[in-house]
């Protein structure tokens, strides 16, 4: 299976993002990057402080970036649901060989601001063995694509937060004006 352009397009900008991260606490290098439904791209870093709780999340950040690029909040333009997001992430040694997928809040955020079937492109670096995993490690949930040095798996973001809390729970309409 390969990438296609959108996915293509969506992995060069979280591993650019990557590059900007602010992490000199961690060395732990995210960047993240969101597509809405008119093939808009928008990326993020994470950015940490010395006080570590307000360190803030790459994928947040990008979907922050999507939303001060669009018009106000309620409106129902075309692009109102994210469809894509990619995630990569390194450490002090380089890309991980693990999938690394976003922490609970920031799964919360995006899904909330997601379409439905909207995809989760996780990126590692590729395998030079034909095992990936350690001991205790999950295999990947989804199909694998070779793409450069790297291997990325796609997979629908809702299925990493099943019955997510949402509009409904608060009896609100999303700002998308659909009910999730």
């Amino acid at each position: 299976m390969s990438l296609s352009d959108p996915q293509t397009r969506l992995v060069r900008a979280a591993l650019e993002q990557r590059t900007r991260a602010y992490a000199p606490y961690s060395r732990f290098r995210v960047g993240a990057s969101v597509m809405d439904g008119e093939g808009s791209v928008y990326g993020g870093c994470n950015v940490e402080s010395a006080s570590y709780g307000l360190s803030v999340c790459a994928e947040r950040v990008a979907v922050g970036h999507w939303h001060a690029s669009r018009p106000p909040v309620g409106a129902t333009a075309p692009g109102s649901r994210l469809e894509r997001v990619a995630v990569v992430a390194a450490n002090a040694h380089g890309v991980l060989r693990e999938f690394c997928y976003p922490c609970g809040a920031c799964r919360q955020v995006l899904v909330e601001h997601a379409a439905p079937d909207a995809e989760l492109l996780l990126v590692r670096e590729a395998s030079t063995s034909a095992d990936h995993h350690g001991e205790g490690a999950r295999p990947p949930s989804g199909p694998l694509c070779a793409w450069e040095a790297y291997e990325v798996l796609v997979t629908r973001l809702a299925d990493t937060l099943p019955h997510a809390f949402a509009a409904p729970q608060l009896g609100a309409e999303d700002t998308a004006g659909t009910s999730r």
